[in-house]
């Protein structure tokens, strides 16, 4: 079972300095309502596709949902990879 070691409001608020202080190799997240609004499924929330970009260019990043939601976001299986 997964437990979480730090909890934040946004999913942007997690710096890539954060990851690297703290020596976290990589990311698990989940489409609804972390990477996506709450109410518009498929709506990225501000700011994540420029975090994503980020994060993925130094960390791995697997999102835990299927290829059709993620697809519905405008994250494709290859740009998580």
């Amino acid at each position: 079972m997964l437990k979480p070691q730090f909890v934040f409001d946004n999913i942007t608020d997690v710096s890539l300095e954060f990851l690297q202080k703290n020596s976290i190799k990589g990311l698990l997240v989940d489409v609804d309502n972390t990477l996506t609004t709450a109410h518009a499924s498929g709506v990225l929330k501000k700011g994540v596709d420029a975090w994503l970009e980020e994060i993925k260019a130094n960390k791995p990043v697997a999102v835990d949902e299927k290829a059709e939601q993620y697809r519905e976001a405008g994250i494709s299986e290859k740009e998580i990879d």
